[in-house]
């Protein structure tokens, strides 16, 4: 029997195993499969990764979340102690990137539902990257520096 690549309805397969050593079969023994057709299929799509720095705004996405027979869907989204979303339920929340010593990471998790079924979860991380604040040095000039080296330098006038 070949395996049928879709179903138009719950189906059961039925298949027999019998083992033979050479000289005798076995009792001939049975396994039931059931494969259920889906009435639908519910997806959460949280997209994409991010790198951000701290204290900027940051916004998610789960637009590209969808239910295989469309339909309004439900965002339940999932924060970090760390992080405040502007909305657990709104379909690209916001939030300020919180303030880090060093670069970050943090997973947030969708879920969308259509009012009948769940999507799994689907997960995005946002990595935030510190930046230098400013550092006196040994003469009276200052420094402002920033993630990948970027600086600029300035002598302090008395």
């Amino acid at each position: 029997m070949q395996w049928p690549k879709s179903v138009s309805s719950d189906t059961t397969f039925t298949f027999t195993l019998v083992v033979n050593d050479g000289i005798l079969d076995s009792q001939p023994d049975q396994v039931e499969i059931s494969v259920l057709k889906p009435s639908k299929l519910i997806f959460a799509e949280s997209r994409p990764d991010q790198y951000v720095y701290e204290r900027t705004a940051v916004a998610l996405d789960g637009s590209a979340s969808y239910s295989s027979i469309g339909g309004k869907l439900t965002y339940n989204w999932t924060a970090p102690k760390e992080v405040f979303l502007s909305s657990n339920s709104d379909v690209q929340p916001t939030f300020i990137a919180p303030e880090v010593s060093s670069p970050t990471t943090y997973a947030f998790s969708l879920v969308v539902s259509d009012g009948t079924q769940i999507s799994f979860k689907d997960q995005v991380r946002v990595t935030i990257l510190d930046m230098i604040r400013v550092y006196p040095n040994i003469t009276t000039s200052y420094r402002h520096c920033f993630k990948f080296h970027i600086c600029y330098s300035r002598n302090r006038v008395n």
